[in-house]
């Protein structure tokens, strides 16, 4: 198989895996994992990498009384794809795609523009480099069924006949960071992660035909990141493993408010 055709199959799993995903979570997914330091392939690279982790999530605050799901940040572990294609020498693009239980299906397209240092095959031990990564992911959670609804609070993720009509969110992150190659085959990165979610919840009190109401959040997140890279140092092909923790900032779930949360991620990366 070429590699436009197995980036393509991928892309058909990517976005099957979305759909899926879009079926569930009674909140939103916020994007907060970076995975690898805001290193550029070099043009006409590939790389598809397989991610996981543990982020936090954001659903509405509003809710009739006694049906207040709880304060508190409720992170949810997460599986992905993410596919990236060098643009230049400075500039790779990015689709990715990640599914959670909890947290629904997001995709997201991103940028990242390496300002310092060599690019990701050119690179040696002993070099430094930094970059950015300016990225925006749509996101959709839990949406009920009025066909599968028996009017029943046992019907309801949130209880009380709380029917969930929709629940999307568009989030906006940026994130910069520095990098050292330690070695020829590992690298260790620290920085800094910023970023805002937009809510959109559309409820109804009392099942499918009850009283409408709707909740329009805006929420913020921030903190420092921190990661390494274990790879190989072929220059036609490279696999790495990656590991990065986030301590942030993060909305609570279902409250106003911010608390600090530790997240982490992890990636298993084909470079090409």
């Amino acid at each position: 198989m070429t590699p436009s055709k197995s980036v393509q199959f991928l892309m058909k799993i990517l976005i099957v895996g979305l759909i899926g995903a879009s079926l569930f979570g009674c909140a939103v997914a916020i994007p907060v994992q970076q995975d690898n330091s805001a290193q550029t392939l070099g043009k006409g690279k590939w790389d598809i990498a397989l991610l996981g982790g543990y982020g936090p999530t954001v659903g509405p605050r509003d809710f009739p009384s006694g049906s207040q799901p709880g304060a508190g940040v409720f992170p949810q572990m997460f599986t992905g794809i993410r596919i990236a294609r060098g643009i230049t020498k400075t500039y790779d693009a990015e689709l990715e795609a990640d599914a959670s239980v909890f947290g629904g299906g997001e995709f997201s397209l991103a940028i990242i523009h390496q300002w310092y240092g060599p690019s990701y095959f050119e690179t040696k031990a002993g070099d430094n480099y930094a970059g950015m990564r300016f990225r925006y992911t749509s996101a959709s959670g839990y949406e009920d069924n009025p066909s599968t609804w028996s009017n029943s609070s046992s019907d309801s993720i949130f209880g009380n006949n709380i029917f969930v009509s929709s629940l999307n969110a568009d989030t906006l992150t940026f994130a910069n960071s520095w990098g050292h190659a330690t070695a020829s085959w590992f690298g260790v990165y620290a920085g800094l992660e910023a970023g805002t979610s937009h809510l959109r919840a559309q409820l109804r009190d009392g099942g499918p035909t009850g009283t409408p109401y709707s909740d329009d959040r805006y929420a913020f997140f921030g903190g420092p990141l921190a990661g390494f890279s274990l790879h190989s140092t072929g220059q036609a092909i490279r696999v790495a493993l990656t590991f990065e923790i986030e301590y942030l900032s993060v909305p609570n779930t279902f409250t106003n408010g911010n608390e600090m949360g530790l997240f982490a991620s992890e990636g298993l990366h084909f470079a090409f």
